[in-house]
């Protein structure tokens, strides 16, 4: 769960945050720090679902993949 949970993360920030970013011309300095922020915010999914996933019931499982599922639709 943690990894498919993982890649629709990765997913959600390619396709919604740096894809857009693309579509602006940054600088050099600009880029890495734009690099280090999307880094450590895919970082931070990541161990959150690490951690938080593991330890959810079955009926909070249910709760918080019901969320997912209307994002997934709209694709």
């Amino acid at each position: 769960m943690t990894r498919a949970m993982g890649d629709v993360a990765d997913k959600i920030i390619d396709e919604v945050f740096v894809a857009n970013t693309k579509e602006v011309k940054v600088g050099f300095v600009t880029q890495k720090a734009l690099n280090v922020g999307v880094d450590g915010s895919r970082k931070a999914v990541h161990a959150v679902n690490n951690k938080v996933l593991k330890d959810l019931s079955d009926a909070e499982l249910q709760g918080y993949m019901a969320h997912y599922q209307g994002l997934l639709r709209q694709r």
